[in-house]
């Protein structure tokens, strides 16, 4: 009996855990379908690490959108516009953590995903920093090691 009760209790524990879901990683290039009215174009590049081996994407597009106009959100709209994987990591702060198949760690245990804005960088999070139409958005993999970025 106590374990018949003890299996009732994990597939409870179990089934309320999935479906909750977690935050703290998520593959999700969808854009919001609430999104309704673009307020502009901005324009974007991901450059991948030479050792990858991938060809680095240049002056791609992607729309911004009333509701959704953060650099988070650009990525995922250009995402899901071109079957790109996103991972995203949330907890206190939202960060990218894979672009394309390229995770941060892959090439060194002090290496990810960086952004800045119109060659600037940003001291916020992607999910907080707001981009205008004609902005120029560039996600760059580096070591932050190496002192020269």
């Amino acid at each position: 009996m106590k374990r018949i009760i003890r299996y009732t209790i994990a597939l409870a524990l179990v089934i309320a855990m999935v479906s909750c879901g977690s935050d703290l990683d998520s593959e999700d290039p969808e854009v919001p379908s609430s999104l309704e009215t673009v307020i502009g174009t901005v324009s974007m590049e991901i450059l991948y690490p030479a050792e990858a081996g991938f060809e680095n994407i240049i002056d791609a597009k992607a729309d911004i959108y009333e509701d959704a106009d953060t650099v988070l959100d650009a990525l995922k709209a250009y995402a899901a516009e071109n079957d790109l994987a996103v991972v995203v990591e949330n907890g206190i702060y939202t960060y990218v953590t894979g672009i394309g198949g390229i995770s941060e760690k892959d090439f060194g245990n002090n290496t990810g995903w960086v952004f800045t804005v119109n060659n600037e960088m940003v001291m916020e999070g992607a999910d907080t920093c707001t981009l205008s139409d004609g902005d120029m958005v560039s996600w760059q993999y580096v070591d932050y090691s190496d002192t020269s970025i």
